[in-house]
């Protein structure tokens, strides 16, 4: 029995040598790790020559760019318009319109020109429209010589 109580004690002392030793490795791998981290941060720092250099190159940035705004600003002021320059571009533009549209009209007035028509047709509905000549004839080549769809649009 004497045996078994030494025995006993050496494993409960072989054990807290154990324990001690699991705490001694856990706080040694923490320290480790907050030493990366001290490290880590010391590299990340930024020195003020680093900060003033960074605010001197945003410095010269944005009067780089407020020079070359004003430089854009000046030229522009040089440029003068006259009202009667405007006026002339504006009617230039009003008579391309205009002519563009008379172009258009012509186009297809001879168009309606090429469309064949009989006499018999366009007498028919001068007499049954009671319309002018030029009229029925219009309208009979509109609808490409169709009596019927040119008396519907007639009457509609």
């Amino acid at each position: 029995m004497a045996d078994e109580e030494i025995n006993g004690d050496t494993d409960e002392i072989q054990h807290d040598k154990d324990k001690t030793q699991k705490k001694t490795a856990k706080h040694d791998s923490g320290v480790a790790d907050l030493e990366k981290v001290t490290d880590y941060a010391e590299e990340k720092e930024i020195s003020s020559q680093d900060i003033s250099g960074a605010l001197s190159l945003i410095g010269d940035r944005r009067n780089k760019e407020a020079a070359e705004r004003l430089e854009k600003e000046n030229e522009l002021q040089k440029v003068s318009v006259k009202k009667d320059d405007i006026e002339l571009i504006a009617l230039s533009l009003i008579g391309d319109r205009r002519n563009k549209e008379a172009a258009e009209r012509l186009e297809k007035e001879n168009e309606l020109q090429k469309v064949s028509v009989k006499k018999d047709d366009i007498e028919l509905i001068v007499k049954e429209m009671e319309i002018s000549r030029i009229l029925a004839e219009r309208t009979l080549r509109e609808h490409r010589g169709d009596v019927v769809a040119a008396l519907t649009t007639l009457t509609n």
